[in-house]
C-alpha cells in the first residue's frame, strides 16, 4: 500500500490539505459518542486523537507505517486511544465488531478496493456505522487538467465508489467535501477560524507539558509569526445528484448489509 503523510508541523501542506483531513474527522465525531471506533489507516494519528476526544468510548487506530505509528504515539495519546502497526488486510475480526469504522482517503491507495470493503464488513458490528471517503477522480486523475498523484492507484468516480461500497454496505447518507474559498493570509487567521484546531493544539500543549513529551508548540509559534501562506477552506455538504461529477471528495455514511 502506498503512503502519504501529513503533519501539522509541515505548515504548507497542513494549510492546503491537513485542515481538510481534520474536518472529515470533525464530521465523523457526530457518529462516535460512546462507541468503540476503528480508524483504519490512521496515518499520523491526529484524526484518531480527535475522535477519542470528541466522545468516542475507545478508539483503535491502525496503520501499516511504523514511522507514522511512532509519531502518533509520541504526539497524540489518551486512556481511550490505542495505536497498532498493522496492515488493514491482516486484521482479524473482534468479538461483536466495532461500532464505528472510519476510513478517510484510504481506498484510493489500494489495488483491490472491493476487497478492502469486504474486510471492513468483517470488522464492523451488525448494527455498526462506517464513514468512508474518497477523492473524486474527475477532479484529479481524470480531470481536464489531471493532477498526478503517484500514491493514488484507484481514484473512483461517484458511481465507481458507490459500487465498491455497496458490495457489502448500504449507503445511508452521501456528503461532499469541497473547497469554498482559497486565499492568502496569515496562518493565525486560519487557526482562528477552526475551534477544533485551537482546542486540539491547546489541550495537546497542556497535556504534553505535564507529561514531558514532544509538543506541537511550533504550530502555534508559526501561527504567531503571521507569515502569509495559501489557505484552502472547505466545507462538508449533502451531496446533490448534480454535484456528483464536480464534488472534490465523496463521504459516505453506511451500515452493513
Amino acid at each position: 500500500m502506498a503512503i502519504e503523510r501529513l503533519t501539522p508541523e509541515n505548515s504548507a501542506e497542513w494549510h492546503s490539505l491537513g485542515i481538510q483531513h481534520l474536518q472529515r474527522y470533525e464530521f465523523a465525531s457526530r457518529f462516535v459518542k460512546g462507541k468503540n471506533v476503528l480508524d483504519a489507516a490512521c496515518g499520523n494519528g491526529y484524526g484518531a486523537y480527535t475522535l477519542a476526544n470528541l466522545g468516542a468510548k475507545a478508539v483503535t487506530a491502525i496503520d501499516l507505517d511504523a514511522d507514522a505509528i511512532k509519531y502518533a504515539k509520541s504526539h497524540y495519546f489518551g486512556n481511550n486511544l490505542s495505536y497498532h502497526c498493522e496492515d488493514c488486510f491482516n486484521l482479524k475480526p473482534v468479538v461483536g465488531g466495532f461500532d464505528v469504522i472510519t476510513s478517510f482517503e484510504t481506498i484510493e491507495h489500494l489495488d483491490d478496493p472491493k476487497r478492502f470493503v469486504q474486510l471492513l464488513r468483517q470488522l464492523i458490528a451488525a448494527d455498526g456505522c462506517m464513514i468512508i471517503s474518497a477523492p473524486n477522480t474527475l477532479c484529479y486523475k481524470r480531470a481536464a487538467a489531471p493532477v498526478a498523484n503517484p500514491f493514488h492507484v484507484s481514484e473512483p468516480t461517484y458511481q465507481e465508489f458507490r459500487e465498491w461500497v455497496e458490495t457489502r454496505f448500504v449507503i445511508r447518507q452521501q456528503w461532499e467535501q469541497t473547497p469554498i474559498a482559497t486565499s492568502l493570509g496569515p496562518q493565525s487567521s486560519l487557526v482562528e477560524k477552526s475551534a477544533l484546531v485551537r482546542w486540539i493544539v491547546r489541550s495537546e500543549l497542556l497535556v504534553k507539558r505535564l507529561a514531558g513529551r514532544p509538543s506541537l508548540a511550533p504550530m502555534l509559534g508559526f501561527a504567531d509569526s503571521q507569515e502569509r501562506a495559501p489557505r484552502v477552506f472547505t466545507q462538508v455538504f449533502p451531496l446533490l445528484p448534480e454535484r456528483r461529477a464536480v464534488a472534490d471528495v465523496f463521504i459516505f455514511v453506511c451500515e452493513p448489509r
